[in-house]
């Protein structure tokens, strides 16, 4: 009979990693295959022992789960890190996959290295067709309870201010002695006055908000 294989005696063995997070190998191929498990549920394949002895092995994720929801935090990648929440009961979705944020603030991973998978639309199933929009402005919050499906004039109701607007408020501009007021709807813009000062516009924004975008109005915070 051969010798037994020394590496099963070191499964299920634990340490912590200089990350700050203990794991625990699940499988010994060889010394320099084995597949380890962080806690908080992330999974790490192809490893060598000797970096899981020094601690060496970094963990691309932690999942702090808070009931209902968890908070998932990139921590190992090169990359741009990301912290990010989705209901609990979602976690698969998140599991072995790198996530990080695209240029535009979006969760994504990329699928064979090319095509784009976004959290939110992976989360909401969403078809081909449709937008997925946050109700919260927070590109961050993948709760179900944060998404909706919309189609794009309706997730364009709900952004934000633009970053150059210079009045402070969503629909108001500076317009000679006067505060311009207008709202989109339908791909057209509809001019609901001039005004003595911001705030007086931005009302009238809110005013027309509610009547035409109705849950999507996203309000001026006078």
């Amino acid at each position: 009979m051969g010798k037994p294989f020394l590496g099963n005696e070191r499964i299920g063995m634990k340490h912590k990693m200089s990350c700050g997070i203990e794991a625990k190998i699940i499988a010994y191929h060889n010394a320099h295959d084995i597949d380890v498990e962080f806690d908080g549920g992330y999974f790490v394949y192809g490893k060598s022992y000797k970096d899981f002895a020094k601690g060496l092995i970094k963990c691309p994720m932690q999942i702090e789960i808070c009931g209902e929801y968890a908070i998932i935090r990139s921590v190992g990648t090169t990359k741009r890190p990301v912290e990010f929440m989705i209901d609990t009961k979602d976690i698969h979705h998140v599991q072995s996959k790198p996530w990080r944020l695209n240029s535009s603030g979006y969760v994504y991973y990329s699928k064979n290295g090319e095509k784009q998978i976004t959290l939110h639309r992976l989360v909401m199933n969403a078809p081909e067709d449709k937008q997925i929009d946050h109700k919260d402005g927070n590109r961050l919050n993948c709760r179900k309870s944060n998404l909706r499906v919309c189609t794009q004039d309706e997730n364009s109701r709900n952004r934000k201010k633009s970053k150059v607007c210079k009045s402070g408020y969503k629909g108001v501009t500076k317009d000679g002695n006067k505060w311009r007021a207008t709202i989109g709807i339908n791909k057209k813009y509809i001019y609901l006055g001039g005004y003595e000062t911001p705030e007086a516009a931005a009302h009238a924004y809110n005013q027309s908000a509610l009547k035409l975008h109705g849950e999507f109005a996203r309000l001026n915070d006078i």
